[in-house]
């Protein structure tokens, strides 16, 4: 009998490759994949310390192996690996569906009267954040009918925090409406469209960047975020891309497509655990159209067919996360066409910061993305001697490249300046 860990040469793969090696993958940067060093092959849901369930555990999933079934009971197939049936195909599938909440909470909003204006003027707020210590928000923008009205940014501070959006608002109605979100703190960015209150539905870009292991990393995760997200994360310095369905970050379909010209592996795909543990069936698909399911059962696996239809609806999620991921980039380009004519008007030297703001803070989104640019170009350097063929995978705009190619007066000062130093 065939028998292999089938996740074992792509664990790593579900974070972002490094560019340093080209053999090794660096963990993503994203909560979602905090603390998630490997990705182990378990059936169970349950955390990494508890006995992992083996798949023939489940009522009605009990399969058996070429050794213990004799000739005549083995399944008719091709390849005469065993055949397995669609619900020993979908047990921990099913397994992890029963553990699923029946729906996120939506965070708890309320408002807030920016400090900087003296008549009624409100903004929508999380709750969380006006729980934070000397928490105070200002709103640059206009006022209409009591709340903040049209173009404008929201500054948000606290002991803890720094966050700002830029946006248009049309309150308290507060239809769908174009949004770029900066979180200072935590280096990310996401632009695109906020669908409304309800459900806080949003269709566009995030943007995560920091240091790993001393080194600049960075992703964009694109699509539709709710309670059921579908999307496409990549890298500027990776090749490899995956496409996402999360049910409530509990539960994942992930396929890996991987772009590496010397790898007979296309893509993989698998459903994994809250904590990316894989389970059930995995597929891999080859270069010239070979297809391997395996099965991970208890620390171990098996070669197995699989009935068609099994795939079907994870294929069909999976083709939805890649479309929405297209039409996510449309709404992140609106987004983007509304941050360059408010950063023009905003990034200028004769410019006065609302009342009570320091002018550094305010202004501080004039030039914080320049702040990576040698390190983001440093590894672009790094991910094109490893991988000579990155040019010719799609790129999209990000924070460093929308300010080089679209400076404003005062990154404009701050690149001159720069080169005058010699950076």
């Amino acid at each position: 009998m065939k028998t292999r860990f089938a996740f074992s040469a792509v664990a790593a793969a579900l974070m972002l490759t490094a560019c340093q090696n080209p053999t090794s993958t660096a963990p993503s940067l994203s909560t979602e994949y905090n603390n998630t060093q490997s990705i182990s092959a378990q059936t169970s849901p349950s955390s990494a310390s508890q006995e992992p369930e083996a798949v023939n555990s489940v009522p009605g999933s009990e399969i058996e192996t070429t050794e213990t079934r004799s000739e005549d009971q083995r399944a008719k197939t091709s390849n005469d690996y065993p055949t397995i049936t669609l619900e020993q195909a979908r047990a921990f599938e099913t397994e992890l569906r029963q553990q699923l909440n029946d729906q996120t909470e939506p965070p708890a909003l309320s408002w807030l009267q920016p400090a900087n204006k003296t008549e009624p003027c409100l903004l929508p707020m999380n709750l969380r954040f006006l729980q934070e210590p000397n928490a105070r928000a200002y709103w640059d923008g206009e006022c209409k009918d009591g709340y903040a009205h049209g173009l404008g940014r929201d500054i948000v501070l606290s002991d803890y925090s720094h966050l700002e959006e830029i946006t248009i608002h049309d309150l308290p109605a507060n239809p769908p409406r174009p949004v770029v979100f900066h979180d200072f703190e935590m280096g990310f960015t996401q632009r695109g469209k906020l669908m409304g209150f309800e459900d806080q539905a949003f269709s566009g870009t995030r943007e995560i960047r920091g240091r790993i292991g001393g080194e600049y990393h960075q992703e964009t995760h694109a699509g539709l975020f709710a309670n059921t997200s579908y999307t496409v994360e990549s890298s500027p310095f990776g090749i490899r891309q995956f496409s996402k369905v999360s049910f409530g970050e509990q539960m994942y379909y992930i396929q890996i497509h991987f772009n590496e010209p010397e790898n007979d592996l296309i893509s993989e795909t698998a459903v994994t655990n809250q904590s990316f543990q894989t389970g059930g069936v995995v597929r891999n698909t080859m270069r010239g159209g070979v297809i391997e399911h395996t099965l991970l059962s208890d620390n171990s696996s098996e070669v197995v067919n699989v009935p068609d239809e099994y795939w079907s609806p994870i294929d069909a999620a999976l083709t939805r996360a890649r479309n929405e991921a297209a039409h996510a980039r449309v709404n992140a380009q609106t987004a983007i066409d509304m941050e360059l004519a408010y950063l023009r008007a905003v990034c200028r030297q004769d410019v006065q910061a609302p009342k009570g703001l320091d002018i550094e803070i305010y202004q501080q989104i004039c030039t914080e993305p320049l702040e990576n640019k040698s390190l983001y170009e440093q590894a672009l350097a790094n991910a094109q001697a490893i991988y000579p063929h990155l040019d010719t995978l799609p790129s999209y705009p990000d924070s460093v490249t929308l300010m080089l190619d679209n400076p404003n007066p005062l990154s404009q000062e701050r690149l001159q300046q720069r080169q005058s130093e010699g950076e």
